[in-house]
């Protein structure tokens, strides 16, 4: 069975006679298997997140947790907290900053590390994440120097980190300066970018492809390859740093299967103090994790790596039983801005913009106008038709995209 398995998606880590046949054979049957994804796109916005609380007893358990759980469970995070902080401090004592970017650690400091990841795993447990549940055999950082991590839900996330080794995590400048974690994430030597800087991209991408082909002991490579967190009815676009290096990359799956999704972290939706009470005061929050078999690149993927991204991704998706979208962590940028400037709608800004290319619409086709010429519209009495929107548009009213766009400018036109 899983040798069929690792046919079907073209991966393995099995390789039996000449190992160039038979990542020919591998890529071969990947290449059939990638015909089958679905070219739909979705559009069901993945950075807004509503976390539903209509269960009277989940309230009074929640109330009841939050007085006799909480506080011992935040007292033993904070001791878990200071003690691998100060772990950190000990193994990183002495190294340099360009140390830590140009070299691997070795003897004490690196088993001091291992500890570290042991004393911040017992963090999760006291943070309700008593039973991560894992699929399949992670592959040596030899075999895959990078691990590509999806969906990117929150920062529970980082979990992941500590179970692989730890390893190193590409992350933003920033978190360097976090208190405690900043030492922390220090201490996994990461790969650090700054989003906002031209040149730290290239830089990163550079490092990124040096060490992913180093012949030194490297930690392996944690990328979450969406660059954002989403609500994961999709998988948005992939960033292809990751996929530079064009070696072998093993994709792994993130699921949180839990009655209530206390969890997830998006552009909208419950603050980050919200989620960490409403998890702290859950009994047990599950977390799956599955590997997939090691995805070897075919030559095209290696020459080309958005090539490479968005087959991952492909791959990756329907393993999880969800679309694809083509969103992006620029989408969540452009709704940061436009809320950010106080303009209205912000939530609606990149929906509005792929359902209008999606239907061939310009500038000059403004449905904004086309609702609030309008008597006001509510479900009892609609005084604009869909038909009549897709009317005055030139567009389809069968197309799905048009009736989204017509609920988010009706929708809009009744918050006036």
């Amino acid at each position: 069975m899983m040798e069929e398995a690792k046919a079907t998606t073209g991966n393995g880590v099995q390789k039996d006679g000449s190992e160039e046949d038979n990542t020919s054979a591998i890529v071969a049957n990947r290449n059939r298997k990638q015909q089958q994804q679905p070219k739909k796109i979705h559009y069901v916005n993945p950075f807004v997140h509503k976390l539903i609380w209509d269960d009277p007893v989940d309230k009074v358990k929640t109330a009841f947790l939050t007085v006799f759980l909480l506080p011992f469970r935040v007292i033993l995070i904070f001791v878990c907290l200071v003690i691998a902080w100060t772990l950190a401090n000990i193994g990183l004592y002495g190294v340099s900053r360009e140390e830590l970017r140009t070299k691997p650690l070795s003897g004490w400091r690196r088993q001091l590390r291992v500890v570290t990841a042991q004393v911040m795993r017992l963090l999760f447990v006291f943070g309700s994440f008593n039973l991560i549940r894992t699929k399949g055999e992670r592959a040596s950082p030899k075999e895959a120097p990078v691990i590509c991590v999806a969906p990117h839900t929150a920062f529970y996330d980082s979990i992941c980190v500590i179970l692989f080794g730890p390893s190193a995590v590409v992350a933003k400048y920033e978190t360097a300066s976090l208190p405690f974690f900043g030492k922390l994430i220090d201490y996994a030597q990461p790969i650090y970018v700054c989003r906002e800087d031209p040149n730290s991209r290239q830089t990163t991408i550079k490092e990124i492809i040096e060490r992913a082909n180093s012949k030194e002991n490297w930690p392996q490579i944690l990328i979450f390859p969406e660059g954002t967190c989403t609500n994961r009815t999709s998988l948005i676009q992939f960033k292809p740093g990751a996929f530079y290096p064009g070696v072998p990359i093993q994709p792994v799956l993130v699921r949180y299967p839990n009655k209530v999704d206390t969890v997830t972290w998006t552009w909208e939706g419950p603050d980050a103090l919200q989620l960490l009470w409403r998890t702290l005061t859950q009994f047990h929050t599950f977390c799956e994790i599955e590997f997939l078999p090691v995805y070897y690149p075919s030559e095209e993927e290696k020459r080309d790596p958005k090539l490479y991204a968005k087959n991952v991704r492909n791959l990756m998706a329907r393993e999880l039983g969800i679309p694809i979208s083509d969103y992006t962590f620029d989408d969540c940028k452009l709704m940061t801005f436009v809320k950010n400037i106080n303009m209205p709608y912000a939530a609606f800004t990149a929906d509005i913009d792929k359902l209008r290319k999606t239907l061939g619409l310009n500038k000059l086709n403004i449905e904004e106008q086309i609702v609030a010429d309008e008597a006001k519209f509510t479900d009892e009495n609609s005084y604009l038709t869909l038909e009549e929107f897709a009317r005055r548009l030139n567009v389809p009213a069968n197309e799905e995209s048009t009736e989204k766009l017509f609920r988010i400018f009706v929708r809009c036109a009744n918050l006036i």
